[in-house]
Formats: C-alpha cells, sequence, structure tokens
C-alpha cells in the first residue's frame, strides 16, 4: 500500500473515533447498545496506532497512541453492557499481547502499565501472556497452558530458550495461523480498505525483553523491526528472571 493509503486510512479512522465519541457522549438514551460503540472505538485506536507505523510515522511519537488506546480500552470496559477481556478469544488475546509488548517497549510509568494490567486482566490463565508481563510484574500466579498454542507456541518457545530459530518459525506461522480473527485478510477488501498492517507486534516486544538477537529474522514479513530497534535504543534491559516464577 501507499503512502496516501495509509494517510487517508488513519484520517478515516480517526474521524470514526470522534464521530463515535461524540454520540457515546451526548447519548441521552437512543443508543440501545452503547458497549458496541465504545468496543469498536477501542478496536479501531488500536488500529489506528499500528496505521500509524505501517506509514512510518516516527516510532517515538506513538507513545501518545499507545496512552489513548489504552483510555478507550478502560472506556470500553466501563461502558455499560460490556464484556471483560477474555484471552480465550483469539482478537483479545493479540490485542492484549499487542499492548503488554508496546508498554514494555516503550518502558512506559508505572501508572500506566498498572492500568493496561488492569484492563487486561486473566492474571494466571496464559503462558505466553504471563511470560511477557512477568518480565516487568514478577510474581503473577502461574499459568501452565497456552490458549491458543497453534499461534503462539513456537513465541512461547523463542522466548524460554531465547531462540532466534523458534522466533523464525513464529513469524513464518504468524499470519497462517490468525485465520479467525477480525481482520484477517482485511487487504483483500476494496482497494485494501479496512487493511491497517500487518504487523507481529508481540515478536518485537519477545525479542526486546528476552534480548533475543533479531538479526537472522529482522527482514522477514510481519516483524517490526523498528519497534525492536526503538525497544533496545530505549535501554531496555533483557530479562534477568526468565518470567519469574509463572512458567513451566
Amino acid at each position: 500500500m501507499t503512502e496516501a493509503y495509509f494517510q487517508e486510512a488513519i484520517d478515516y479512522i480517526q474521524s470514526t473515533i470522534t464521530e463515535r465519541a461524540g454520540k457515546l457522549q451526548n447519548n441521552t438514551g437512543q443508543i440501545k447498545k452503547p458497549q458496541i460503540l465504545a468496543q469498536a472505538n477501542f478496536r479501531d485506536q488500536c488500529e489506528l496506532l499500528v496505521a500509524r507505523y505501517s506509514a512510518g510515522h516516527p516510532v517515538d511519537t506513538l507513545t501518545n497512541d499507545l496512552a489513548a488506546v489504552v483510555s478507550a480500552w478502560e472506556a470500553s470496559l466501563a461502558t455499560p453492557g460490556s464484556s471483560a477481556n477474555d484471552l480465550s478469544y483469539l482478537d483479545d488475546h493479540v490485542r492484549s499481547l499487542w499492548i503488554v509488548s508496546l508498554g514494555l517497549i516503550f518502558r512506559v510509568d508505572d501508572d500506566l502499565w498498572e492500568r493496561i494490567l488492569a484492563c487486561a486482566g486473566n492474571e494466571g490463565q496464559d503462558r505466553m501472556f504471563e511470560r511477557l508481563v512477568s518480565t516487568r510484574t514478577p510474581g503473577r500466579a502461574p499459568a501452565s497452558k497456552l490458549l491458543h498454542p497453534r499461534a503462539y507456541a513456537f513465541l512461547d518457545s523463542a522466548a524460554q530458550k531465547k531462540s532466534p530459530e523458534e522466533m523464525i518459525r513464529f513469524l513464518k506461522a504468524w499470519y497462517p495461523a490468525l485465520q479467525e480473527i477480525g481482520w484477517y485478510d482485511s487487504h483483500k477488501g476494496p482497494e485494501g480498505g479496512g487493511f491497517f498492517g500487518y504487523w507481529a507486534i508481540e515478536a518485537a516486544g519477545v525479542a526486546v525483553v528476552f534480548g533475543i538477537d533479531d538479526s537472522t529474522f529482522k527482514d522477514l514479513p510481519y516483524y517490526p523491526k523498528d519497534l525492536a530497534d526503538h525497544g533496545r535504543s530505549a535501554g531496555i534491559p533483557a530479562t534477568t528472571h526468565e518470567g519469574g516464577n509463572n512458567q513451566t
């Protein structure tokens, strides 16, 4: 896709978010299911951040987008009728891994980090999620299983073994493993409508916090190497406790 395509997509997503937010703010009862609009705004706020990365916006400017994502997440969860985040659903799982990974890459402050964990919930439910979170917040409830092994077994192994070879396997299998996710094949829409970029953000998070050398896979499709480079330049140390006592 061209730079012009992504700019048009960014403008459209932003205007849609603003329009929905106005409807929610001025809702006097005419919107019967406001949670649907609030959830859509959270989803689109995530896609807006990724679209800006796809368009080539400077990585360090995306920290403000992450804060907006978390605010939209909080607003969605607080809207009457909304369901809690559920890692057993692939869409919720992938977004949660993305947001946690970005929080680690950008070294967000403690307040924003705790807000992310509060929205994510599901402590002790998924080994891959806990493996990432516990690099900053050790001592959480242990998780023994992967909720989505088809999508995340290789990444879990890469983190555990600090293995570039396992990361290569993950990246090659990443997109085909996500056929159930809402944005799968969005690039096949009319003129690419709805496509915001395919990036395994969780791969960058794992590579950075577990100190995995990405020289053999940095140019593979789906790997957001600029995010990983930013995380390393920010001085994030590789984890020394390998997920604390949370993992097996």
